[in-house]
């Protein structure tokens, strides 16, 4: 894991090229002194020493008492593309704060297990930990993911940032080959976004599903309805931008659904009736 985090990472992947990967926030026994003193060295080949970091990650997993099968726990936090970039002193935080609410490095426990935050990009991070605690016991993660999510939504009001919806109204995340794509396109938005926008706009101001695919035709969007197995109804939509191709020249469509879970044409339906 660390040598991956500390690599160059691979470009049109999902951790894309990692720049100056650093550690931004460690145990507290570890941050007692300088988190400089924890970042692996440079070889003369340019490459991260990891030895020493291991060594230390691991040493209450030697004496751990009954250790899982599993040791390590990984988790990477991202922030929404909109917001503003955030210093390694608000990710020391931010991770702090999440492997405390999942009851990993619980505030104050001096006993709790050896973890790391690493940094790599201008908006994620990796939390790397072993779940042996440094009194010899399992640090069990039961409903991690759901505490994870908790102190995520507490740390996007304590920074201000965007909100993000629970899973039945989230907008999806665009992937690292769109970011990428993007970039190299120089386009001021991704064009999941872009059609995001778009389409909430037009879904907000519609009357009924007609109104609503008129409007997003009057916008300058692609559309492609789609059947339904009632023949005298519309199944679903696509949506794209004139100008977003891949690599062969076909145009990129994105479903409601691929935009945002709230944006499918049932759940649209159902707005526009109880309006």
């Amino acid at each position: 894991m660390l040598r991956y985090l500390f690599g160059p990472g691979k470009n049109n992947t999902r951790g894309g090229i990692h720049h100056n990967p650093r550690i931004i926030a460690a145990w507290a026994y570890a941050t007692c002194g300088n988190l400089a003193d924890l970042q692996p060295p440079l070889t003369a080949t340019g490459r991260h020493s990891l030895r020493r970091l291991t060594g230390l990650l691991e040493q209450p997993v030697r004496i751990g008492f009954n250790p899982p099968a599993l040791l390590v726990w990984h988790c990477s936090v991202h922030n929404h593309p909109d917001d503003p970039i955030m210093s390694d002193q608000q990710w020391e935080h931010a991770a702090t704060e999440i492997v405390a609410k999942v009851g990993l490095a619980p505030h104050g426990d001096l006993s709790a297990v050896r973890w790391v935050g690493i940094r790599h990009d201008d908006r994620h991070i990796h939390i790397v930990a072993t779940r042996i605690r440094q009194d010899r016991r399992t640090a069990w993660t039961h409903s991690d993911y759901r505490k994870a999510q908790a102190a995520c939504r507490e740390l996007e009001r304590h920074y201000g940032l965007r909100r993000v919806g629970t899973h039945r109204t989230a907008s999806r995340y665009p992937t690292p080959a769109e970011l990428n794509k993007t970039t190299r396109q120089q386009r001021d938005q991704v064009p999941r976004h872009q059609l995001r926008r778009l389409v909430r706009a037009a879904a907000e101001t519609a009357s009924d599903e007609s109104d609503f695919l008129d409007r997003l035709r009057t916008s300058g969007l692609l559309v492609r309805p789609r059947a339904s197995t009632n023949p005298n109804e519309v199944g679903g939509y696509a949506v794209a931008l004139p100008d977003d191709h891949n690599a062969a020249g076909e145009t990129i469509w994105y479903s409601g659904a691929g935009l945002a879970a709230d944006l499918t044409l049932p759940k649209l339906r159902r707005a526009w009736r109880s309006s």
